[in-house]
């Protein structure tokens, strides 16, 4: 579960054991990150501008020279590589102005969050030495709300300027970054499409939250929302090509569940060269609930890949990184909220 609903006006309940935070929309995000252009400066074809502002003709001379001007070689995309094959990946999730959706919020020095993220990496790299653990940040950057807004989707969107500046911070430490969309009643394809521009970034990853996806007529944190996998696919399809066109690894998209209702038509969920689809088992609980969880979607399901996630707040006690690695499938992703 993505316990990470917020409300515009205070605080608002569990509903269906989901935990709701709260989000002050007017609080300003941590900072600004410097914008990227990929403007490049024009040329003139065939003619060049006198001092004068007359139009002065190519010389022959000039024209046979542009003429033989070998084409470049296009650069190949280079094959299909799964950070996943070699790599296991710990991260910490969150929000960085409501502490209450995850330990990324709980601290206002960026580089106190990176040097315990990656302690507890270290943790993970000590009891798994047959693959390089990776720290990883990840933003819930689409949250789901409780009012319907303006626009009837019932979602707010992190500034960008606070996620660029989450792309220099992971960038800097040689860390992942996964953008987080809980969707609302937005389409969840457009949403996903919003964030393509940044999954250009050769280290930065993409998840969707069904809990919080809300067919018409429904309501975050009154009802419990779903995707199918049709849509996970047409997702899918939007980093595929991304990854080929941006010439990056592949892509990894996180899709969260802990009921068996949250995926719909969770077979037709197809294996693209260019993508990683993980499952997190998400929800929070006694380490018998969560084994029991992990049984019957890790285990019970298909998935290409999985994951699960630890809630410090409320799991009771928290599963020991041993017991983690212990489990079978060993996950891929292990996510702390």
């Amino acid at each position: 579960m993505a316990m990470g609903a917020v409300a515009m006006h205070g605080r608002w309940g569990w509903v269906a054991g989901v935990a709701l935070a709260v989000l002050l929309i007017g609080a300003g995000a941590a900072g600004l990150a410097a914008r990227w252009t990929d403007a490049e400066p024009s040329t003139s074809l065939g003619r060049v501008v006198d001092n004068s502002g007359g139009v002065a003709t190519q010389t022959s001379a000039q024209a046979a020279t542009a003429t033989n001007t070998p084409t470049p070689t296009p650069t190949p995309t280079p094959p299909p590589r799964s950070i996943l094959a070699e790599n296991q990946i710990v991260a910490y999730y969150g929000n960085p102005i409501s502490p209450i959706m995850g330990i990324l919020g709980e601290f206002d020095d960026p580089e106190e969050l990176v040097r315990r993220l990656e302690a507890q990496a270290a943790k993970y790299q000590a009891l798994n030495p047959e693959k390089k653990v990776v720290p990883a940040l990840h933003l819930v950057y689409a949250v789901a709300q409780e009012g319907a807004g303006r626009d009837g989707k019932y979602l707010y969107h992190m500034p960008d300027e606070t996620v660029e500046e989450y792309i220099d911070l992971t960038r800097k430490h040689n860390m992942l970054f996964f953008i987080d969309l809980q969707n609302g009643r937005a389409d969840p394809v457009e949403e996903a499409a919003l964030v393509q521009k940044w999954m250009r970034h050769e280290h930065v990853h993409l998840a969707v939250d069904p809990e919080f996806t809300m067919a018409p007529g429904e309501r975050p944190g009154v009802d419990l929302g779903a995707m199918d996998g049709e849509v996970v696919n047409r997702i899918q399809d939007l980093l595929q090509q991304t990854a080929i066109e941006a010439k990056v690894s592949n892509k990894i998209l996180v899709v969260h569940q802990f009921q068996y209702s949250m995926i719909t038509n969770k077979d037709a969920i197809k294996d693209l060269d260019r993508v990683d689809v993980v499952i997190c088992l998400d929800g929070w609980g006694t380490p018998s609930v969560k084994r029991e969880k992990w049984e019957a979607i890790a285990v019970g399901q298909k998935n290409e890949h999985i994951s699960i996630k630890l809630f410090y707040r409320w799991d009771k006690p928290l599963l020991t990184e041993a017991e983690i690695e212990a489990l079978t499938p060993r996950p891929h992703i292990i996510i702390y909220q």
